[in-house]
């Protein structure tokens, strides 16, 4: 027999029937308050719906018994209005406050995980199929001359602007960063720069995190006898116009001290450059310095850290340490006496103490480095070429010539060059599969060059073991 119909008295069940839309209510006066505050938000109100929520919004601000009715009548009007319009101006349904309330209620919950399931495997599926598609095809040799993407260099002529860039700067360097107190030969031979060992008390401890030749920064303090040296003959001869205070201080002549300090800048940058175009495959491992670098693209993932052993030639390497044990201990005092208040003193000290690119008491940003490159390769060989762009033009020389690619593309290649050729990869951080699909890709090939050859070896076997000739016969 049917239970006679009788209405709710219970609370819970009268506010369950009423809680969709008490929150759509509570929704749409936060988003009308994002609004006027002109924040971003999903809804979209009309001139009549933004006036019924704001007159609402007042009238529960100040809510007791006088008001009840008047905002009772308000919020009727707010569903009237916002829930139930009559006529609305927006494009489409699917902008209505409403449909986008429910939409966000059925979707977007916590309870509901059904939208973003399906969402993560989308991502997926495309990261799946996008790690097994090849780059496009965006490397052209023709002769000396390699074209990477719409941007053509001569490599020899390259080799030669390094070469001329090196001199250069080593003039740069000796007149507007030594002033003429030292020649490079000069300070290499006083600070017996070719001979220097780790800093190291015991033997054996390269790899000792923060030790170096060019700074040791497990110790806070930047004075070294190398730049007391360059110090004192600065003082011998009042260079930057140098000189005492009635304090008894040293100061520094406000244009000649600014003047160096952008010239530091300037060396830095252009040693940057050097630095970056040289370190790699075919440096010569004796009697010079380098990086010991960390790559950890990919770790959070993979758990592996790639740490890569990085060599520059001595003449590059010896600039670096002039401009970073010799020079910065003092471009400090300088910048402290003209530049850097005291409030702001020690975030210089630690950015000078862990970062090598650093000028003007700031350390380089990514972006920096990518645009100083660009600026030496447009300059210097009329080509545009960022971090990105100059990654691919680096490996596409290094892929293309027998002196460095390590008989990468034969099929006869030794163990001990197929190793070195593995290494080459590792430089550039990634493995040998990720360079053949990814990295300075040439025309007209599918199969990934290695595996290539691979192939051929293995079917000019099978045909040699049947009796057969791969190619035509003699």
């Amino acid at each position: 027999m049917r239970r006679a119909f009788s209405p709710l008295t219970e609370k819970k069940s009268v506010a369950a029937y009423a809680i969709v839309e008490l929150h759509f209510i509570r929704a749409m006066l936060q988003a009308n308050q994002r609004t006027n505050k002109r924040k971003e938000t999903a809804y979209q109100f009309n001139a009549k719906q933004k006036a019924a929520l704001d007159n609402l919004e007042a009238t529960l601000d100040g809510y007791n018994d006088d008001t009840k009715a008047e905002a009772e009548t308000r919020l009727g009007k707010v569903f009237s209005e916002v829930y139930f319009p009559n006529e609305y101006e927006a494009e489409t349904d699917f902008k209505m406050p409403s449909t986008v309330f429910l939409a966000i209620q059925k979707h977007l919950q916590d309870h509901n995980m059904s939208p973003f399931a399906a969402l993560r495997d989308l991502l997926h599926r495309t990261s799946v199929v996008s790690k097994s598609t090849p780059r496009p095809d965006m490397i052209w040799w023709r002769g000396d001359t390699v074209t990477v993407g719409k941007i053509s260099v001569d490599t020899l002529k390259y080799k030669e602007f390094l070469q001329t860039k090196l001199q250069e700067t080593e003039k740069f360097v000796k007149q507007n960063i030594l002033l003429g107190l030292f020649t490079l030969q000069e300070l290499d031979k006083c600070c017996n720069l070719s001979e220097l060992k780790d800093l190291s008390s015991r033997d054996n401890e390269e790899d000792v995190p923060g030790n170096g030749i060019l700074l040791d920064i497990r110790d806070g303090n930047f004075d070294n006898e190398d730049s007391d040296q360059f110090f004192h003959k600065l003082l011998q001869h009042r260079k930057l116009d140098i000189k005492q205070d009635a304090s008894g201080n040293l100061v520094f002549g406000r244009t000649t001290g600014m003047n160096w300090i952008s010239d530091i800048d300037k060396a830095l940058g252009d040693v940057q450059f050097l630095c970056h175009a040289t370190q790699g495959p075919g440096v010569d491992q004796e009697r010079t310095g380098g990086f010991r670098t960390g790559y950890h693209k990919g770790a959070f993932i993979t758990g592996q850290h790639k740490e890569i052993l990085r060599l520059l030639p001595y003449r590059v390497y010896r600039l670096l340490w002039i401009l970073v044990r010799v020079i910065r201990p003092i471009e400090l005092v300088v910048l402290f006496d003209l530049l850097i208040k005291h409030e702001n003193r020690q975030a210089v000290i630690l950015a000078y103490r862990q970062r090598i690119w650093v000028s003007y008491g700031r350390a380089w940003s990514p972006a920096q480095l990518s645009d100083n490159l660009k600026f030496c390769m447009e300059r210097g060989m009329g080509a545009k070429m960022g971090a990105r762009i100059y990654r691919h033009f680096s490996i596409a020389i290094q892929q293309h010539y027998p002196e460095t690619n390590y008989g990468r593309f034969e099929t006869t290649a030794a163990e001990q060059a197929r190793f070195h050729s593995a290494v080459v990869d590792l430089m550039a951080g990634h493995i040998p599969d990720v360079a053949d699909m990814n990295y300075a890709r040439v025309q007209d090939i599918l199969t990934k060059p290695g595996l290539k050859a691979a192939f051929v070896r293995v079917l000019k076997d099978w045909h040699k073991f049947l009796g057969f000739s791969t190619g035509p016969e003699a």
